[in-house]
């Protein structure tokens, strides 16, 4: 009763969740991103909206919820690399309780079984749960990216330096690669050096 409920008024439910989404930017990037329609002028929003559909359908009928962490996946790396907070690049998923209890607003509460609506919620919890691991390894993927340039920045800088003053990098022991040292043991693939 109640999926079929939903998946009728996917689109009014999906484009309020698209809003509430969009309104979480900064004011001058939402007249921007709520411009969906083209892939190539407004990639951010034009996925963020195909996503967030798929995610609402795997929520409402999907058998394994597994299947969403493609579509969660391509909405959080978007988030991820956006600076914002844990809490507030995942609330999105929570969200969607209250967007689709304000989409039920004119459905008599007899009609709405307690028992799927709590199905409902309780499937969007596990979906929020699956995205914060997402969330995490999209986190965890940046740090690395930026930690490796930082080493290759700091490597170039040095092979600048023993370039320009080869005796003194000798005497000061800078003429090698740079050395993480013990400080960074398993944490980088320095290997020590």
């Amino acid at each position: 009763m109640l999926k079929d409920l939903l998946l009728e008024r996917k689109r009014s439910i999906v484009d309020a969740w698209f809003g509430a989404i969009i309104d979480t930017y900064p004011p001058d990037s939402r007249s921007f991103f709520k411009s969906v329609g083209d892939h190539f002028a407004n990639p951010v929003g034009t996925s963020i909206k195909e996503e967030i559909q798929n995610i609402f359908l795997g929520i409402v009928s999907a058998d394994d919820l597994e299947e969403l962490r493609k579509p969660l996946d391509n909405v959080i790396r978007i988030r991820a690399v956006q600076g914002f907070m844990p809490s507030a690049a995942l609330a999105f998923i929570l969200d969607l309780k209250r967007v689709i209890r304000t989409g039920l607003d004119d459905v008599d509460v007899k009609d709405v079984p307690l028992a799927e609506l709590t199905e409902i919620e309780s499937r969007i919890d596990r979906v929020a749960l699956m995205g914060f691991d997402v969330f995490m390894k999209r986190r965890e993927l940046l740090y690395e990216i930026k930690a490796t340039e930082l080493r290759k920045r700091s490597q170039l800088l040095l092979d600048m330096v023993n370039a320009r003053y080869p005796e003194r990098a000798r005497e000061l022991g800078l003429d090698g690669e740079l050395s993480c040292g013990d400080a960074c043991k398993d944490n980088c693939d320095c290997e020590g050096r």
